[in-house]
């Protein structure tokens, strides 16, 4: 993680973006020439989002706290492989916060008063847990036999 994944992020469940996008699609008018800012009901920093993932998919990983002088030279030699897995790009956009900021003149959920966002706690083991050695037939003993 660049700068021990100190960056936040505010996940957005994309249905809850549909659900604003179709809202904008009914009735465009109020919305002409605004700007729309859509953030999820909480801020996690990378490393919390990172641990919260393994944590689903019960994969034994060791998150390592990397310098970013460290991670864009080395970010810098893979960016030119014929596919990059990361970028020097990369590493500047993990060390910028990127969630709705309070004092922001963009329409956000608040906006859409029948749309909640939904909470990642909520959804992110129905997707996630595929990614489990034996996926999610694990879970169930003698599902099969």
């Amino acid at each position: 993680l660049v700068e021990d994944g100190a960056a936040l992020r505010q996940p957005v469940y994309a249905l809850d973006v549909a659900a604003v996008i179709s809202h904008l699609c009914k009735n465009p008018e109020p919305f002409y020439g605004k700007t729309i800012d859509l953030g999820g009901p909480a801020e996690y920093t990378l490393r919390e989002l990172a641990e919260f993932t393994f944590d689903i998919t019960k994969q034994r990983v060791t998150l390592i706290d990397t310098p970013a002088f460290v991670a864009k030279n080395v970010a810098g030699l893979i960016e030119y492989l014929p596919k990059p897995i990361w970028t020097t790009d990369d590493v500047i956009l993990q060390q910028v916060d990127s969630v709705v900021q309070p004092d922001t003149d963009a329409l956000t959920f608040d906006a859409f008063p029948h749309i909640t966002p939904t909470p990642i706690e909520k959804i992110a083991f129905s997707y996630l847990h595929c990614y489990r050695e034996g996926g999610h037939f694990i879970l169930t003993k003698g599902y099969h036999g």
